[in-house]
């Protein structure tokens, strides 16, 4: 009996392919899937959406570039994470990607144990000796999502109540960036060793860090 129960729990387990939606909770497969994502960021490698739903990935690998890729030339976004409430989205990893993941309109977000290191991040032309003004980034416009041009591990728009904890970001250029999101809450991760901004808030409100 026990043996049966191992293997159905095993078969319940999904895999995951290009352009998935996933609208109910799962625990997904663990394994390496190499998912590469349009350059268009409304075209994921993977969509999640709808209510009360939790995504446990189970320490699976998303890998979104090419090996011989420079982390400049990454596109695209690993998980997109569209309206509803109550979403989390846990034990993830996934690199390669211009966004690892973006999350709009959603209430009630929780995103826990993941990590979202070594994903894009710009080739700089500064040296030790000498500062190359195209280095410059600008951060102080954020109506239009200009931020993304940049990329970023975690971008949330309007997304109120979220949760952040337990993740871990380096190797790219911005961890979290936050826009039109309030009262959520950020704790216990680990943003260090990044080119950009740890985390980046705009028009955001009554969060706790």
């Amino acid at each position: 009996p026990l043996l049966l129960f191992t293997v159905l729990v095993q078969a319940q387990k999904k895999s995951l392919k290009a352009g998935l939606v996933i609208n109910r909770s799962v625990q997904i497969k663990k394994k390496i899937y190499p998912l590469r994502a349009s350059a268009d960021l409304l075209q994921p490698a993977v969509i999640i959406e709808g209510n009360d739903i939790t995504v446990d990935f189970n320490n699976a690998v998303l890998k979104g570039n090419k090996a011989e890729e420079n982390p400049d030339e990454f596109t695209g976004v690993g998980i997109l994470i569209k309206g509803g409430k109550n979403i989390t989205v846990k034990n993830l990893t996934a690199k390669g990607y211009k966004v690892a993941l973006m999350a709009v309109n959603v209430e009630k977000l929780t995103i826990q144990n993941c990590d979202f290191s070594y994903n894009y991040r710009k080739h700089l032309n500064s040296t030790q000796e000498k500062e190359d003004i195209s280095d410059w980034m600008s951060y102080h416009q954020n109506e239009n999502d200009e931020w993304l041009r940049y990329g970023a591990a975690i971008y949330l728009r309007n997304c109120d109540s979220f949760t952040v904890n337990d993740n871990k970001v380096t190797g790219g250029q911005n961890a979290l960036m936050l826009t039109r999101c309030n009262n959520g809450m950020v704790y216990n991760n680990d943003f260090s060793f990044n080119s950009g901004i740890g985390i980046g808030m705009y028009r955001s409100s009554a969060n706790t860090i």
